[in-house]
């Protein structure tokens, strides 16, 4: 006879994860704006500073500069997509590391908004404004909704149960021989 071990489904989320998890792919989403709008301005940024220095090459490293940017915030938004993804599942290191990269991204947006872009294209600099301040207002209530007891609880019924064994280690425990794991007489 052999037994079949039937699992029980894993429980819904809380709305608070669900919704930490929506905002979270919403910074996401606002990361790869940002990483767009920044695509488009590198031509006018450019021109611009070639312009002011009186060299190509000065707009040429701006060009660079903002590539880089550009390329950072595509890895930042996939990033938020992927620990959104892993938060609503109830993975728990994902929790963590959402809290980590949350903390950086607010320090960042700080940062971000009291450099302020004045020499720049303005309507870049008027979109970089309005998403800095979307993604700093949706990363701190993402990362607080995690915080709550409610997604606690929830992280917690998902964390995989411990296997009773011995220390790390310790040698093996002994395992007990009883009649089914004996061998059968000849």
């Amino acid at each position: 006879m052999t037994r079949t071990r039937v699992e029980a489904p894993a429980p819904a989320p809380p709305g608070t994860v669900f919704a930490a998890s929506y905002l979270l792919a919403g910074v996401a989403a606002l990361a790869l704006v940002s990483a767009v709008g920044t695509l488009f301005a590198i031509p006018e940024f450019s021109h611009r500073r070639s312009e002011r220095a009186g060299d190509r090459a000065a707009g040429d490293l701006a060009g660079y500069g903002l590539t880089v940017f550009a390329s950072f915030a595509i890895a930042f938004g996939v990033l938020c997509l992927v620990l959104a993804l892993l938060d609503l599942r109830g993975n728990r290191p994902a929790r963590v590391l959402t809290w980590v990269v949350g903390g950086l991204s607010v320090c960042f947006d700080i940062a971000l908004l009291a450099i302020g872009l004045y020499d720049s294209v303005p309507w870049y600099a008027g979109m970089t404004r309005l998403v800095t301040v979307g993604m700093l207002l949706l990363t701190i209530a993402s990362v607080t909704l995690l915080a709550l007891p409610a997604s606690h609880r929830y992280f917690r019924v998902m964390a995989p149960p411990r296997r009773p064994g011995p220390p790390a280690g310790y040698p093996a425990w002994p395992t007990p021989q009883g009649p089914a794991d004996r061998p059968p007489r000849p």
